[in-house]
Order: C-alpha cells, then structure tokens, then sequence
C-alpha cells in the first residue's frame, strides 16, 4: 500500500476512535430516523429488520430492532426516504417518502399486524412528522422550493425572510469587499444581524465583524436550508440571533445537470426624469454558471460539483472638488473673509493669538517659500478643474468604468463504504475581485466614484475556502 494513502487511513481511523461515543441525536451535516416496532397488543418486536432507502440515490441502510423494538438511524444524509420494517409472521410495513432534514431527527413507529410474507402495511400521506427529540425553531427551504422559488442572483439568503420573526433592516453592505458573497443582513427575532451564525455542512461560516456568509452557495448546489430562530441546541450557544445550516447537494445513481445564464443591462430599467435625464449609467450585469452530479460507483460513490460565475461592469461618476490655480500657488485671498487661514509659525503654542497669512500685504496668501516640496509634489498627482469650471467647489466632473467579478464552484463526494460506514467530503472556493475607480486616479486618490454604498476605493480581492471531511461508523444503534 501506498505510504501516503497508508498514513492518511490511519489518521482517519485515529480521528474516527477519538470521537467516537454514545450517539444521543444527529449531526450538524446529517439527519435520522428513530422508533419502536410493535405487534397490535403493543409488544416489542425484537429481530425486526428495518431499512431506510434514499430515493435520490437507492443506497440502503439496514438494522434490527434490540430486545426493545427499538431501532435507529443515527447518520443519515439529508434527502427523502422510503422506511421498511420486515420480521417473519408478520405483514411487512412501509412508509414512503419520509423527509430527513440536516439536524433534524425524526420518529417511525411501527405496528406490524400478524400476517404472511407478502402482506404489507404501507403509510402514505400522513401529516408532517413531528420534531419531538428538541424544542428548537425553525424553519427549512428545500431544493425544490429553492428551484421553484424567485430569487435575485441566484441568492438563497433572501429565502430566509419566509421565516416567522425575521426582518431586513433598511442598511445593506452591498458592493463592498466585507460582504463580497452579497450576503444580507437580517434581523432575528430582533436581534443584532451580527448576532446571527452561519454553518456550510456543518463547518463556520460566520464573517466575524457583520455575522454575514464568507461563502454564498450557488442556487443550484443547494439541498436545504435550516434557519433555527430559537431554542436551538447548547452546540450553538455562542449565536444569539438565527442559525443557518446550509447543506449542499449529493449526486445519485442518475446523472442530472444545470446551466443557466442571466444577464441584465442599464436598458431594461426606466430612468429617473428628475436624477437621470440623459438616461441610467451604464451597467452590465452577467451571471452565468451550472452543475453536474452523479455516480462515479453505482450504489456507492456519488459525485457533484458546481460552479458560478458574475460579471458586473459598472458605470462610475463623481462631482468633485479640486484646487483652482491660486489655491495651487498659495492663494487663497478669494475666501479671505469665509476661510481664513492663520499661520501655525505665531501665537502661542495653545493656538490662541495666531494671526492670518500676510504675503506682499495680501491676506490668506502663503508665501511660495512657505510651501514645502511635500505639498508641491501631492497638488502636482490632482488634476486641474473640468473645463469651463470656475469655482473652487464641486468644479471637477469625472467618469470611470469598474468592475465586480466573482467566481466560485463546490465538489462533493460520497462514499458509502458499507451499511454502517459512510464517508463524504466537500470543498468549496469563493473568489471576488473589486476595481473601484478613485476620483483622482491610482496615485491622487480620493473618494470612490458612484456615490455612498459602493465597494471601498481602489483594488480589493477576497479568496475564502472552506473544506469538510466527514466519517461515520455505527457500532450499534446508539453508538456511533
């Protein structure tokens, strides 16, 4: 065997003893299924077997009830499911399409009457399952209605206000470096936005400073999203706002794909007649992106992968103010009366008796060899006002394109090594790159150009990561 491949198969096998314990609930990453089987008088059934299936991908999982009937499904990946209970002189039960959301444990009981082999007991279209092993709030969107449901830009973060007791203050970090995903702020329950925490497959999430998504997931990587508003476990205890677990998508024994591409422009929206007379700065906006899972083994290794690109080419202006040619050469009489400047070389060293510039006898006038090479140098990288300007104030008009790119893409695969024994893991990559033009160039400076709410001046780039590996053996139905 391979030293390397040798060495890594011990340290997850070390990993996997080290966290081993007793299993009293499910992951952050992955659901289950627990219950009693049952005869008609209400007595345990020891030796059932009972199987889940996923329908998305047909891979089983097997156990058998303890002395008690008792059985459990402690590990399993988010998806719908079909539950079978078999035991020999009795009718076989089932129960179709039992939905298993990340963190979320729910109960099947099952009451198998006496019967033959090929007598079945089958539940379909019962009410929601309740959640009756946790008293946390929430509330969660699945792929489906991701798909289904209208977003802008492909961002599910928006979903998050079908949730009872969520609100959108009126102030969002759009277009800045801090919040490159274009995550939003919401409010919780009233709760402070930077109180919330965010989970990709059970790994942080958070943005420390304004508790947003480091990482947006594409639309269509999707598999659900679980907003816990309160009550959620002791795990969780450093959020005080929401909790959003988001868990991505895995691939099944079909092949299924996706592209999309969205593009918008300037011209489809309607110009202000008051603010925008000669029409809306241009904006070019292009997002375009797709992805493909599906069975590398079948039955038992699954791939899926995706990736999402943003073109966002801005029309930027700005109406600012630069020196006129006597303020450049010290001048600054016009404004002696409204502005006047005193020397820092008189009065006292509190300030106090300082008296105005006098050069040649003309006041708020600095000599030229008062002024240092420094500020020769810095008024020589700002440029002289637009033309036909004459004041010394908003006398400088300028027009610069920017730019807002972003690509990402996540891999994901699973691997059911055997009933009891699954492995998965996931990366993903989110990158953003800003160039926001200055009013005075690269070396001036100056604000940015496009007035309050844009992206921080200048050149700015983000490269966050988040990688996961997940093991998981079950001993026994309560040890995993």
């Amino acid at each position: 065997m391979n030293s390397t491949l040798f060495r890594f198969l011990t340290v997850i096998a070390i990993l996997s003893l080290l966290s081993t314990g007793m299993l009293f609930g499910q992951t952050a990453v992955t659901g289950g299924i627990e219950g009693n089987v049952t005869d008609t008088s209400g007595a345990a059934v020891s030796g059932a077997t009972v199987e889940v299936t996923n329908i998305g991908d047909s891979v089983t999982h097997n156990t058998v009830t303890n002395n008690d009937g008792a059985y459990r499904f402690p590990s399993l990946i988010p998806g719908t499911y079909t539950v079978t209970v078999k035991k020999e002189g009795f009718a076989q039960f089932t129960r179709e399409a039992t939905r298993i959301d990340a963190g979320i444990g729910v109960r099947i009981d099952a009451k198998l009457p006496v019967g033959g082999t090929t007598s079945k007991v089958e539940v379909t279209g019962e009410a929601p399952l309740l959640q009756t092993d946790s008293a946390e709030v929430n509330e969660t969107i699945h792929s489906t209605e991701i798909s289904s449901l209208p977003t802008v830009g492909n961002n599910i973060t928006r979903l998050s206000l079908l949730a009872p007791g969520v609100s959108m203050p009126g102030g969002q970090l759009d277009l800045h470096p801090e919040n490159a995903g274009e995550d939003f702020n919401l409010n919780i329950n009233g709760a402070a936005p930077n109180a919330n925490g965010h989970l990709l497959d059970g790994v942080e999430n958070t943005e420390a400073i304004q508790g947003l998504s480091i990482i947006v997931t594409p639309q269509d990587a999707v598999q659900e999203v679980k907003l816990a508003t309160s009550d959620y476990d002791a795990e969780y205890g450093k959020v005080a706002g929401g909790l959003w677990q988001i868990t991505t998508k895995s691939g099944s024994n079909a092949f299924h794909g996706s592209l999309f591409e969205n593009y918008r422009t300037s011209g489809f929206n309607a110009p202000d007649h008051f603010t925008e007379p000669n029409g809306i700065p241009g904006n070019r906006w292009n997002q375009f992106g797709g992805s493909v899972g599906g069975p590398i083994i079948k039955d038992k290794v699954f791939f899926f992968g995706d990736y999402q690109g943003m073109r966002n080419n801005l029309f930027t202006s700005g109406n600012e103010t630069v020196p006129i040619d006597a303020f450049r050469d010290g001048d600054f009489s016009s404004v002696a009366a409204i502005d006047p400047i005193y020397d820092p070389a008189t009065g006292n060293p509190d300030g106090t008796g300082r008296t105005q510039f006098d050069c040649g006898g003309i006041l708020n006038k600095i000599c030229p060899d008062r002024i240092s090479n420094a500020a020769t140098n810095l008024l020589g990288l700002l440029p002289d006002p637009s033309p036909g300007q004459t004041g010394y104030s908003a006398n400088y008009q300028i027009s610069r394109p920017a730019t807002f790119y972003q690509n990402q893409f996540d891999t994901r695969v699973d691997y059911f090594v055997t009933p009891k024994t699954v492995v998965f893991g996931k990366f993903s990559y989110f990158q953003a790159s800003f160039n926001t033009p200055t009013a005075y160039g690269v070396a001036g400076g100056g604000p940015p150009l496009g007035g309050v709410g844009v992206a921080n001046a200048g050149l700015s780039a983000d490269h966050d990561k988040s990688l996961m590996v997940d093991y998981q053996h079950t001993f026994s139905p309560s040890l995993l």
